[in-house]
């Protein structure tokens, strides 16, 4: 769900390595925010052939909280395979599916750039019951499969989806698997799933669009073509009381060591640069102390830190492996340590890292010369900075803000580090089944 952030990182990391001695501002053609229609859209047309276009599309739950997550997940299955059809056969759209809408993004080399207004109203506008049935099939049947698959096959999703309906009482939009029941997908009729279809964006769409781009005039046509629908705020009910629950076990089929995860819920309140920052030093804070991964972490969805504010993740979950034939004494105690030194103030150092990463991942223009010269030379990376302006966009982050995240007071960094994993906790352990049955 989130390996699009390894990509947006290690590209940003690789332009600060390119002519680094080359960090001169270019004046490139920059829009601010813009209303358009219902929607807000952004254009930074960079001298990089091609563009990058990243949507993020509002969704307003449907039903009770299990339907209308997963009504959302499917709608977004669907959208992103018929925006794939007026796609050249080799470029797909990746989506994200978050806490209250989902981003979608596209990179378009060289002529295909043309294809932003069509991909866009694919993607985005009135959805055609066109007798399709063969394709609306097929998007629900992989929703729920995914949906399945989050909900006992990934530890790291497991763990999401168990400590989500610790914390977060039924008929709370939250309390859920992160995309939602598969068996309530099973449920849903052909006219179900045409009215979700059919719903517009609560609230309107947010685009930004990077690159050598079409006419302005083009998007803006596609754009005011999209119906915007009112602004849905999902329900949300008190957090449960979790204390005293202890270390909950969980037998997994398909695991050879032990997966240990904490939780907690993520702070309120509006998202901040500082905050962002305490993100990425507790997760530096992990990878010092874990050194390294004990088996293929990455591809049991189980980083050591699981929060990302920006995609509105509701909680703050960390995860360790414990070792293959032994129990979960050891990444217990090693996620107590992680927890413990949480909320201890930053050092230099750990700034300087976390500065470092975040100037990688949230470049906005003006680009500097090796910013460009690495789109260049990596055209898709203009995804990435489309996605980057798309989010900092949706939760009114400006660009000065940015440009000046290293103003950021190491107090208010402290601040936050001390309130991600400040209150009440959720543990909970997935075994070896062939350890359980012993």
């Amino acid at each position: 769900m989130r390996t699009m952030r390894m990509l947006v990182v290690s590209l940003g990391l690789f332009a600060s390595g390119v002519a680094s001695n080359a960090q001169v501002p270019v004046d490139v053609a920059s829009t601010p925010w813009a209303q358009v229609g219902g929607h807000r859209l952004r254009v930074a047309d960079a001298p990089v052939q091609g563009c990058g276009v990243s949507v993020v599309f509002p969704w307003a739950a449907l039903g009770d909280a299990d339907l209308g997550r997963a009504l959302a997940h499917a709608t977004s299955v669907h959208r992103a395979a018929v925006a794939d059809r007026v796609l050249p056969q080799r470029v797909r759209t990746q989506r994200e599916f978050c806490e209250g809408y989902c981003v979608f993004s596209v990179f378009l080399q060289g002529a295909d750039a043309t294809l932003a207004p069509r991909w866009l109203q694919a993607l985005c506008g009135r959805f055609e019951d066109d007798a399709d049935a063969d394709a609306m099939d097929r998007s629900l049947a992989l929703a729920a499969l995914a949906s399945d698959d989050a909900d006992w096959l990934y530890p790291g999703e497991v763990l999401q989806g168990l400590a989500r309906r610790a914390f977060f009482a039924e008929g709370d939009s939250r309390c859920t698997a992160a995309i939602g029941d598969a068996a309530k997908l099973l449920t849903v009729s052909r006219e179900q799933f045409v009215r979700a279809l059919s719903a517009a964006p609560a609230g309107g769409l947010v685009v930004a669009v990077t690159g050598e781009l079409p006419p302005d005039a083009q998007l803006e046509a596609a754009l005011r073509a999209i119906p915007s629908g009112p602004s849905v705020v999902a329900g949300k009910l008190p957090v449960r009381n979790v204390e005293g629950l202890g270390l909950a076990s969980h037998s997994h089929t398909r695991i050879d060591a032990a997966y240990v995860g904490c939780a907690a819920v993520a702070p309120q309140g509006p998202v901040s640069l500082a905050r962002l920052l305490a993100v990425e030093i507790l997760r530096i804070r992990a990878r010092v102390r874990f050194a390294n991964p004990r088996g293929n972490e990455s591809m049991a969805r189980a980083p050591f830190v699981q929060h990302e504010p920006l995609l509105a993740d509701p909680l703050v979950l960390l995860a360790r492996r414990g070792v293959a034939d032994e129990g979960s004494d050891l990444p217990r105690r090693e996620l107590e340590e992680l927890v413990a030194a949480s909320a201890l103030p930053a050092d230099p150092k750990e700034m300087s890292a976390a500065l470092a990463v975040f100037r990688a991942e949230f470049q906005v223009p003006p680009f500097a010369v090796a910013q460009l010269e690495a789109m260049r030379l990596v055209p898709a990376a203009l995804a990435t900075r489309a996605r980057a302006l798309a989010l900092l966009g949706l939760h009114g982050i400006d660009d000065a803000a940015v440009s000046a995240v290293g103003d950021t007071e190491t107090a208010a960094v402290d601040a936050e580090l001390r309130q991600l994993l400040a209150g009440q906790r959720v543990w909970n352990v997935l075994q070896p089944s062939f350890l359980t049955a012993r």
